[in-house]
């Protein structure tokens, strides 16, 4: 008996090479405060030796959220069964990018919903101020919005 590869082999490569995919979460751009995003969003993942930030872990809160990453899982499903295409090829871009936007959503909905520990009291008087919000991470929205993820 002779069986007829429609596209199963394809189909096997792709999930494949999704299952050796890497992705990389971090912030670019320069700060207005002197540092770069990168740089300001590491200190807030791990905080500084002195403790005068403590770390706030905005990428490790959603890697060790059972409920965020099965809303990742979901998405990485849903989107296979939608890039599987007519032709028997999954398109792995498609699904790479559709897991990258929703771990980028879930860590800039992390900081826009507050980190924990609160901010300081001296900080949030000197914010208070200045008019910007009472969250950690918010004041000028500079390292929210230069949340990248990336899939290697």
């Amino acid at each position: 008996m002779k069986v007829k590869d429609k596209g199963l082999n394809r189909f096997t490569q792709a999930l494949a090479e999704l299952g050796k995919t890497k992705w990389r979460i971090g912030a670019t751009g320069e700060h207005s405060g002197g540092i770069s995003n990168h740089e300001l969003l590491a200190i807030h993942e791990f905080g500084t030796s002195d403790k005068r930030i403590p770390a706030r872990m905005p990428v490790r809160s959603v890697i060790r959220d059972n409920a965020k990453m099965a809303l990742v899982s979901k998405t990485l499903v849903k989107t296979i069964e939608n890039a599987y295409g007519d032709d028997g090829q999954l398109n792995v871009a498609i699904v790479k990018d559709a897991v990258a936007n929703t771990l980028k959503q879930l860590v800039q909905n992390g900081i826009r919903q507050g980190l924990k520990p609160p901010l300081a009291e001296s900080t949030l008087l000197r914010k208070q101020k200045l008019g910007y919000s009472s969250l950690p991470l918010i004041a000028t929205g500079q390292l929210i919005n230069s949340i990248e993820v990336e899939a290697k």
